[in-house]
């Protein structure tokens, strides 16, 4: 029976909220992350899932504001916005897939140690006697205003070291390919970004000339390495593949690089190049078969100090 005046409800059940276990006993990276931990020990299932190496693992009894990944070579302090740094380091971005964004890490003495041979041994083997200042002196120092070089410049070196001594730690390869991968993505991201401006010349000078630098050392190095250990492995001997010949891709990749970054431009620092133009290698040039071009002859002695091809 409905009384008047009165309206027809439904009644909602209240909901009842569940009873839960409150804990400060989570593991730290949990703690910094700002997710519940499960505390299972010696790790826990948050920090399997994601990769990092759970603090309840560790014998130290400080505390610890940082985040360790495993599989990445050397230990990388992966730096939370709302800490401060406990010791003055060389930060650069790193990109987090899982995340769709971009983070930051600490460089370690590991990592430091091989910008050092970068800077001071790596970059005079780019470009010939009468360029290669342009990598020294020039673009060396685009690290300053565009850290993401850091990763190119790093993953080179590592590269270098290992046509010196093939026989490096597995933990020198991991940490190669971890740098390279970083380069590679932030490279794309700002190769992108660029590429949506409507106007280039908009783009500050340093973002064009980091971009081509990027292209170069990325470039580079897919020519100089070679995952095989034996040269039946290796193209045209080995079975054939999706991916074979795959660093001709990025060398037309480098084609897009060029017109955006335009290292022609008088405020770029590769505009002295234009002056050696002439002395550059000329593929379209025909040539005797019997006599092949001096470039060809002088690429195919092994050298590991010297990379002609940049």
């Amino acid at each position: 029976m409905v009384v008047a005046g009165e309206t027809n409800k439904k009644t909602t059940p209240v909901r009842q909220r569940k009873a839960h276990r409150k804990s400060r006993l989570g593991c730290s990276n949990c703690k910094l992350r700002s997710v519940k931990c499960d505390e299972s020990k010696p790790s826990c299932k948050r920090c399997i899932s994601s990769g990092f190496i759970c603090s309840f693992t560790q014998t130290s009894s400080s505390s610890s504001t940082s985040l360790h990944h495993y599989n990445a070579g050397p230990v990388f302090s992966v730096v939370d916005p709302g800490l401060k740094v406990p010791l003055p380091g060389l930060k650069v971005p790193i990109a987090q897939p899982t995340r769709g964004a971009v983070g930051e890490i600490i460089l370690g003495d590991a990592e430091m140690a091989a910008l050092e041979r970068f800077r001071l041994r790596t970059v005079f083997t780019i470009g010939t006697e009468r360029t290669r200042h342009l990598y020294s002196e020039r673009a060396v120092k685009l690290a300053s205003k565009r850290p993401f070089l850091i990763h190119a410049f790093i993953a080179f070196a590592l590269l270098h070291d290992s046509h010196i001594n093939p026989k490096q730690p597995p933990s020198h390869r991991t940490a190669l390919a971890f740098h390279w991968y970083q380069a590679t993505v932030l490279f794309q991201q700002r190769l992108l970004a660029a590429h949506s401006t409507p106007d280039l010349s908009q783009l500050p000078s340093s973002e064009r000339d980091a971009l081509w630098t990027s292209s170069v050392l990325l470039g580079a190095s897919a020519l100089a390495l070679v995952d095989v250990q034996d040269v039946e492995g290796v193209w045209p001997l080995k079975v054939p593949d999706i991916l074979d010949l795959d660093w001709l891709k990025m060398s037309e990749g480098k084609k897009v690089a060029w017109a955006l970054a335009d290292p022609t431009r008088e405020e770029s620092i590769y505009h002295e190049l234009l002056l050696h133009k002439n002395e550059m290698p000329n593929g379209a040039k025909i040539h005797s078969p019997r006599c092949p071009p001096t470039y060809i002859l002088h690429n195919i002695q092994p050298n590991p100090n010297f990379i002609p091809y940049i």
